[in-house]
């Protein structure tokens, strides 16, 4: 019997894309967020419908709205932190990564050990602030697909 691996939640990972390259895809500089709570990604698929006359309506899986959503706590010592509240006012392109686990990690065959599979898209980033009494102030941010990305959400794996 094949045993199972159960990934947790704390081992998901938020980076942002801190290259400047042309081809952000092609050569990416992954740097981890770790201000982050609450992470969650969503596939978002439209749902199709398809209400054949002789049969009960069927479904098909449409294109993708992804989303990434995340509470990001306020560290003024971080520049990555400021960028991305500038990014929710100005609609600057930012390039997040969510990845399960270390986003650098190869796989290792002498080892037994896999390859981090991440996914990655070129959003625009929206949210605003919560700054309660007694508690951390913080942005809850919502990142969506950029609408002048040439690419879409990708999934990959990391390779050397």
């Amino acid at each position: 019997m094949t045993q199972r691996v159960y990934t947790l939640g704390e081992d998901y990972r938020l980076y942002i894309n801190t290259s400047t390259n042309v081809d952000p895809y092609g050569n990416a500089a992954w740097v981890e967020m770790p201000q982050i709570d609450s992470l969650s990604f969503e596939f978002n698929p439209a749902d199709i419908s398809i209400p054949e006359r002789t049969t009960e309506t069927g479904h098909l899986v449409g294109r993708g709205d992804p989303s990434i959503s995340f509470t990001m706590f306020e560290d003024q010592n971080s520049t990555l932190c400021e960028d991305m509240i500038d990014a929710t006012r100005t609609g600057a392109m930012v390039h997040l990564a969510v990845s399960r686990g270390d986003i650098t990690q190869e796989a290792d065959a002498s080892t037994g050990t896999l390859a981090t599979k991440y996914y990655h898209m070129e959003c625009v980033v929206s949210g605003g602030l919560s700054a309660d009494q007694g508690s951390a102030s913080s942005y809850d941010i919502t990142a969506t697909r950029w609408a002048n990305s040439e690419n879409g959400l990708v999934r990959a794996t990391v390779t050397s």
